[in-house]
């Protein structure tokens, strides 16, 4: 339960901003990192956090690549894969990032 004292504009957390925002997106979304305690990036669904090191950002910088753990599964049971992260959500993703962003592509399924 969350205690506020006004409505959040949206339950999408692509529209939410400040502490709010995270915690709704907390109660309802998993996602490919997220933050320790620390405050540093962590792995959610993704395998790892994608780096230079471990090959998940290229060395132009201009690819990422998440990998997505085989071990996550939806409420009924269904495994998740890659095309329910480059699906529909992706649209707004991806106009929020539209100058960043070239393209989205999925590679490969688990």
């Amino acid at each position: 339960m969350i205690a506020d004292p006004q409505e959040p504009a949206s339950l999408n957390p692509l529209y939410l901003q400040g502490r709010i925002g995270y915690e709704i997106s907390e109660l309802g979304y998993t996602y490919a990192t997220n933050y320790d305690s620390y405050g540093n990036v962590v792995p959610d669904v993704a395998v790892a956090v994608p780096s230079l090191a471990n090959g998940g950002i290229s060395t132009d910088g201009k690819r990422v690549t998440y990998r997505l753990r085989r071990d996550v599964t939806w409420q009924d049971g269904v495994s998740l894969n890659s095309r329910d992260i480059v699906g529909p959500n992706i649209v707004g993703l991806a106009s929020l990032f539209a100058r960043q962003c070239e393209a989205v592509r999925r590679i490969y399924d688990n």
